[in-house]
């Protein structure tokens, strides 16, 4: 894991530099994030902080949602774009 921020067009994962996040909400850009290698083989993820915080989690949006039903979904939208080289056209996918 890394610690990044949330900014428009940053890396999306630790170990690609063809990954990026576009279209971030306002009220998350800038904010710290955590960024992991494109495929994470943990079963859980865990991390320590000091003071309150809220966590929010992203998960794209062909994958089954893993949370439990007491999670909320914000019903945010941020952009996952794919540069491949050489590539005719952009791999996007959505992620909330």
């Amino acid at each position: 894991m890394a610690l990044a921020k949330f900014d428009e067009n940053s890396l999306a994962f630790k170990n690609l530099k063809r990954f990026f996040i576009t279209d971030i909400p306002l009220e998350y850009r800038g904010l710290k994030r955590i960024k992991f290698p494109t495929r994470y083989h943990q079963n859980y993820i865990s991390f320590h902080v000091n003071d309150p915080i809220y966590v929010y989690i992203g998960i794209l949006s062909h994958y089954p949602n893993p949370l439990p039903d007491f999670f909320q979904n914000m019903q945010q939208i941020f952009q996952l774009v794919e540069i491949v080289p050489d590539a005719k056209k952009l791999n996007v996918k959505h992620f909330i």
